[in-house]
């Protein structure tokens, strides 16, 4: 009995020869004995283990159980059989004697009598010497089981079941199984994650969480990763993203080809070769601004056109794929043999959006004067009003030809107009240059205002002073900006940060120091009021703490400090600082800011009488970008064309 409780303790099944010693132990469920009396009576009826008889039932149901092999499979309540109804009982069993616990009996034949030695038999079996004789032993069991030896030696499967290799062999096959299911699961797991993480996953979490130009490259990647380089093919989109990268860098987009598919230059140069701007207007590039501005907005349809000169090196070259010269002179629909030293663009702007669009640009041998200027400046405006633009004013510096044009169209501080096809575009001249030419000469003579005088010589002993000083009172002040040299005299931010308000309240310190005279409190008064007049036509988005930098809105202060200005300019005198003549004839910025005001305050009144805005961006009235993006355009247009030097 201690040696079937220590065989057939919990988890093992109760009865012997059991199959279940030999299966996979997770694929067989044990059951405890009823605690309920009288169905435990009827499982050991069923079950016949005469050695349990006298166990309790509560110690049946605690020490012994019953594996799932021993019950039909209407017993279960569920499909993985681990579960039994109320009702079930165990009646799958072989019939197993209580003698074949203790006992074994064997029949041999006569003639294999010698082949069985007596190291060959049991303790518990007895030799018959003929076969004929059955060994039969009386009890009280009910049946008794024979068993034969062979010719060889044989041991019951009874007795071997639990041996040690067979232990070992059958804990080896438990790994295996183990580790099949472990692997198969892994299997199971790859073809999951391959319909999760194919390519049509992968793309719709790049459209979800990235931006739409790395979805459009992340997409393009993947359509040509399996493609050689001759068979890969790229949308719209991406040629144009990969002509921005090649026209802003082509290093860099040379280093991106290495590790991303993009077009190759040739495919690029194709594209180019396709949209060829040419000095002049160029229908196609109108006709595809009026298609862009189809969806605009009304208010984002008034603009500004800019006009600008610039110088180019002459030098004439031979495109060979057009059979063409170029570098010589082209304005209008006119061509000479002369090389071109000037460039004419133009370029618009709106008022309200952040969008700019150059239109045209000329080549000419000269400085375009005269009836040529006023016929292409005529007939750009005449052009983008065909094309529902509405042209509010038109910008430029104060070049001699611009001088004269304005000239030629009337326009005067008490006429800021000009009329193009029944509406009046207001001219502005460009404030960075208007500044500029104040500065210069500011710096080459003296002004005279209501006989108070504006001399240079008191910003030069203000900046000897605080030069020295280790605590300075206008950090930004150097000797660049005091004597400018010629290339200087061009850069805007000098200008502006001479008159600026630092430098004035620098001066108001001075002044009470007692280093400056009484009398250079009209020069800080004049600074002063350069710094504020330009904040205004400088205003932008971005808020700063300057009152006047802030957008237009047409306040109080704003048009006062204009109306105060446009007295200062009426009542300005230049005079020679050597000889004392007056010079304020040959002045061009005095005439420059008298038309520059009165424009502004007339373009306000338009847009708010029609428009009803409540304020206007004033930054844009500005053309010094206008270099910049002639020069970018004319390098894009231009960057893949091989020309031959003449």
């Amino acid at each position: 009995m201690d040696f079937l409780n220590k065989r057939f303790r919990i988890g093992k099944c109760c009865i012997k020869d059991c199959k279940s010693f030999e299966l996979d132990p997770d694929l067989i469920s044990h059951f405890s004995f009823p605690k309920d009396p009288s169905r435990c009576a009827v499982w050991m009826d069923n079950v016949q283990l005469c050695h349990l008889n006298n166990v309790d039932v509560v110690t049946l149901n605690k020490k012994y159980r019953l594996c799932s092999l021993h019950f039909e499979g209407r017993m279960f309540s569920n499909e993985q059989n681990n579960r039994l109804k109320p009702d079930a009982i165990p009646t799958l069993f072989e019939v197993v004697a209580e003698e074949h616990i203790d006992k074994n009996y064997v029949f041999n034949d006569n003639d294999n009598e010698n082949n069985c030695s007596p190291s060959c038999l049991t303790p518990g079996m007895h030799l018959v010497s003929d076969a004929s004789s059955v060994c039969s032993i009386l009890s009280d069991s009910s049946s008794i089981t024979i068993e034969t030896c062979s010719s060889e030696c044989q041991t019951p499967s009874s007795l071997t079941h639990r041996t040690p290799r067979k232990n070992a062999l059958r804990k080896k096959l438990n790994e295996e199984i183990k580790k099949r299911r472990e692997l198969q699961s892994v299997i199971d797991s790859h073809r999951q994650m391959v319909d999760t993480y194919s390519i049509e996953t992968a793309l719709k979490v790049c459209e979800k969480h990235c931006s739409p130009t790395v979805f459009m490259l992340v997409k393009s990647q993947f359509e040509n990763q399996q493609r050689k380089q001759c068979g890969q093919r790229y949308s719209n989109d991406i040629k144009q993203l990969a002509l921005n990268i090649y026209f802003v860098s082509p290093k860099l987009y040379r280093m991106m080809q290495k590790s991303l598919s993009l077009p190759v230059s040739r495919t690029l140069r194709r594209i180019t070769g396709k949209y060829e701007i040419n000095p002049g207007f160029n229908d196609f590039l109108f006709n595809f601004l009026s298609l862009k501005i189809s969806n605009f907005k009304s208010d984002w349809l008034d603009c500004v056109l800019c006009a600008d000169e610039m110088a180019l090196k002459t030098n004439l070259f031979y495109r060979v794929n057009k059979d063409k010269i170029v570098g010589f002179h082209e304005s209008s629909n006119r061509r000479k043999y002369e090389p071109a030293k000037y460039a004419l663009v133009l370029m618009i702007r709106s008022l309200n959006y952040d969008w700019k669009q150059p239109v045209a640009y000329f080549l000419v041998s000269s400085s375009c004067t005269g009836i040529d200027l006023k016929d292409i400046i005529l007939s750009t405006i005449c052009r983008l009003q065909n094309i529902n633009l509405n042209i509010k004013a038109f910008i430029t510096d104060q070049g001699t030809n611009f001088v004269q044009f304005s000239k030629s169209l009337y326009v005067s501080p008490s006429k800021p107009y000009f009329d193009v096809e029944g509406k009046s575009i207001v001219y502005i001249f460009d404030p960075p240059h208007l500044i500029k030419s104040t500065r210069n000469m500011l710096f080459k003579h003296n002004f005279k205002i209501n006989d108070n005088v504006v001399n240079k010589a008191h910003l030069i002993s203000f900046y000897n002073h605080d030069s020295k000083c280790n605590l300075r009172l206008a950090p930004k002040l150097t000797y660049a900006h005091i004597y400018p040299g010629p290339f200087e005299k061009m850069r805007v931010y000098l200008a502006t940060q001479v008159f600026s308000g630092t430098v004035a309240s620098g001066m108001s310190i001075a002044l009470v120091a007692g280093i400056l005279p009484p009398c250079a409190q009209f020069t800080i008064d004049f600074i002063s009021d350069m710094d504020k007049l330009f904040d205004i036509f400088n205003s932008s988005k971005i808020p700063k703490r300057k009152e006047y930098n802030r957008p237009f809105k047409g306040t109080e202060a704003q048009i006062n400090h204009l109306n105060k200005m446009e007295g200062v300019f009426k009542n300005l005198l230049v005079i020679h600082k050597y000889n004392g003549t007056d010079e304020t004839k040959r002045m061009n910025f005095i005439n420059g800011w008298l038309i520059s005001i009165a424009a502004l305050k007339m373009i306000w009144k338009s847009l708010k009488a029609s428009k009803n805005k409540d304020h206007l961006f004033c930054g844009i009235i500005v053309i010094s970008i206008l270099v910049y993006d002639y020069s970018v355009t004319r390098f894009r247009l231009n960057y893949f064309i091989n020309f031959s030097p003449i």
